[in-house]
């Protein structure tokens, strides 16, 4: 057996989870700036500078492998580009950090389309 979600609805979850983020205060917009290299260093002083979340979700705008590189290796630490974020990405998250033009491109992704109820 299998199910594919339709469309429509995982959009609705994401924006639905993406809503409850927002109103709890669990998403900050920061600027990551860029890694030129890796550097697990620069990685953990921004996490301790945002509380050190026990889970986090950072969604950026396009892959960056200095970036991606920086923060894959700490536990309960995601990345994800704005165009991949799921429902479960959000809601598994403690905290959401997210580029500001990651942010607009990921509700222009989830945003309500004519013809949604």
């Amino acid at each position: 057996w299998s199910y594919h979600m339709p469309a429509k609805a995982k959009r609705v979850a994401t924006r639905t989870a993406l809503f409850g983020k927002l109103r709890d205060g669990e998403v900050v917009i920061a600027d990551l700036g860029t890694f030129a290299k890796p550097s697990a260093k620069g990685a953990r002083k921004i996490l301790a500078d945002l509380g050190a979340p026990r889970r986090a979700l950072f969604v950026i705008e396009k892959h960056d492998e200095g970036l991606w590189k920086s923060f894959r290796n700490f536990p309960g630490v995601k990345m994800r580009t704005a165009d991949e974020v799921c429902a479960h990405d959000l809601v598994a998250a403690s905290l959401v950090i997210a580029q500001a033009a990651a942010m607009d491109k990921l509700t222009a992704r989830v945003g309500q389309k004519a013809g949604d109820a």
